[in-house]
């Protein structure tokens, strides 16, 4: 019922850019997600077996490198 239209707007962006996926996301398919990384050129992270609202998405040690990974050291 709602539109957002994620991927239109990534595929704007030039900068670099991370995707954190849930492989078992119950609320965004982990596809949706995909596609969103894919027209962003992002680096995709998926994490298997998390869902939507699991602490791991939140603070695990991927998501935390995933960010990290985009300050340049």
């Amino acid at each position: 019922r709602d539109r957002f239209p994620v991927k239109e707007q990534v595929a704007r962006l030039r900068v670099p850019s991370v995707v954190v996926v849930g492989g078992r996301d119950s609320i965004v398919p982990p596809s949706q997600s995909r596609e969103v990384a894919a027209a962003a050129s992002a680096r995709l992270v998926e994490i298997p077996g998390a869902d939507h609202n699991d602490p791991v998405l939140l603070d695990g040690p991927e998501l935390v490198e995933a960010v990290l990974s985009l300050v340049p050291r």
